[in-house]
C-alpha cells in the first residue's frame, strides 16, 4: 500500500516506476494464484498493473505486467477477468512468447467455447490488433489439435 500511496502523491517522481513495480512484486509474493479464488492480493496485483500501464502506457514492461495480471486472474479461476489482460499482451506484442502463452492459457480455460470467446475477444481488441489476436488464438487451437476450430477462428470477421 505504501508504494501506491507514494505514486498517488508523486506520480511524476523519479522513483514512481520503481514504486509501481515494487507494488506489483509485493502483491505477487502474497498472492496465491493457484487457489481458485480472487482475493485481496490478486486484486492488488491487478491494481498495480493497471496503475503502471495507466501511467506508462507505452513502456515495454507493460506487456509483461499485463501478462502477470492475466495469469493471476486466470489462476484465481476467472478466465473472463483475465481475458482483457491477455488480449492486451497479444495486441501489443503478437510475436512474443508471452502472447503465445496467453493465447494457450485462454484456449485451455475456455474449453469447447474457445471459438466464440476468441472471436469476441478479438472484436473487443483495438482495431489494429484484431488480426493478431485472432491469429494467436488460431495458433493456440492448432497446437491443441483443434484444427477445425483454428480454421473457424481464422475465418472470423
Amino acid at each position: 500500500e505504501q508504494y501506491v500511496t507514494v505514486l498517488d502523491r508523486h506520480p511524476e517522481s523519479r522513483h514512481a516506476k520503481f514504486c509501481a513495480e515494487s507494488a506489483l512484486f509485493a502483491a505477487e509474493r502474497l498472492a496465491d494464484p493457484e487457489d481458485g479464488t480472487i482475493d485481496v492480493w490478486e486484486e492488488r496485483v491487478v491494481d498495480a498493473v493497471d496503475l503502471f500501464v495507466g501511467l506508462w502506457p507505452d513502456d515495454p514492461k507493460g506487456v509483461a505486467m499485463n501478462y502477470r495480471a492475466g495469469y493471476a486472474l486466470l489462476g484465481a479461476g476467472s478466465a473472463e477477468s483475465a481475458t482483457p489482460y491477455f488480449v492486451a499482451v497479444i495486441s501489443a506484442a503478437p510475436e512474443s512468447r508471452e502472447a503465445a502463452f496467453a493465447a494457450d492459457l485462454l484456449v485451455g480455460a475456455w474449453g469447447e467455447d474457445a471459438v466464440g470467446r476468441a472471436t469476441a475477444a478479438a472484436a473487443a481488441a483495438p482495431a489494429e490488433g484484431r488480426v493478431d489476436v485472432l491469429e494467436a488464438f488460431a495458433d493456440a487451437l492448432e497446437e491443441a489439435g483443434r484444427d477445425d476450430d483454428a480454421d473457424a477462428v481464422r475465418g472470423a470477421p
